[in-house]
């Protein structure tokens, strides 16, 4: 069913292993308070995510793997790191 207001501090859990459940709210999110679906706090998904728009990150970006592919994301550590060792093994 549908719902406008969702109160309380129970779980909500919408269940399905083919359902795709849709949130038709077109607000755009200009930061962490703003748009379509607000949360306030953690985010946890277990599957692939797929942004079309444009990602901020306001904190600190952190991968639990090495990066092994052209398109992966790199931190600065890991960069950094790289380079010292390339700059070295030039030397």
């Amino acid at each position: 069913g549908k719902f406008t207001t969702l109160t309380g501090t129970g779980v909500l859990s919408l269940s399905s292993t083919s359902a795709t459940h849709t949130i038709s709210s077109t607000t755009v999110s200009t930061n962490s308070s703003t748009g379509a679906l607000v949360i306030s706090g953690g985010l946890g998904v277990g599957d692939a995510v797929n942004i079309a728009g444009n990602l901020t990150i306001n904190g600190v970006g952190t991968q639990s793997t090495t990066p092994t592919s052209s398109n992966h994301i790199a931190n600065k550590q890991y960069v950094d790191t790289r380079s010292i060792a390339t700059a070295i093994a030039l030397s």
